[in-house]
């Protein structure tokens, strides 16, 4: 098992990577793109039967006003399902509820056993949303190094 330190350390990296993939001029919208970084937040879980508490991370992610369009948004699912496939987030889904009434893009993928989740969400301009693309991670609970020597 990894420990959290070693877990933040590569989905920090791995997020940062399709950020950059997406700007790449992949998408030409997304084309260098500048991108607001949001800190995680850490929680702490109840302790286990030995005292010790797990940890996880919310609210990591990237953040950008760029103005993207439907063909765009689709384009970026592609590159997401793929990505997220090939870095262990095997179940991937796209809800679709609000893409063609609200211009509201939803991806999301798991790691259904370390419990990890990576999002990406994009509003289209529109009446009553602001144009933007966010990208967020959740990090499972794991032990912290200092607990796994024990």
């Amino acid at each position: 098992m990894d420990s959290f330190e070693k877990a933040c350390k590569h989905w920090d990296a791995i997020m940062k990577r399709f950020a950059e993939q997406i700007s790449d001029g992949m998408i030409q919208a997304l084309t260098d793109t500048q991108w607001i970084y949001e800190k995680k937040k850490i929680r702490v879980c109840e302790p286990d039967d030995n005292g010790k508490k797990k940890r996880c991370a919310i609210g990591a992610g990237y953040y950008s006003n760029a103005i993207l369009n439907s063909r765009d948004a689709n384009a970026v699912w592609k590159v997401f399902k793929q990505f997220s496939e090939t870095h262990g987030l095997r179940k991937t889904e796209r809800l679709r509820n609000n893409e063609k009434e609200l211009g509201w893009y939803n991806f999301r993928a798991e790691n259904t056993s370390t419990d990890d989740k990576f999002s990406c969400s994009i509003s289209l301009p529109g009446e009553w949303t602001k144009p933007n693309i966010s990208l967020s991670l959740f990090i499972g609970p794991r032990y912290r190094d200092v607990d796994l020597l024990d």
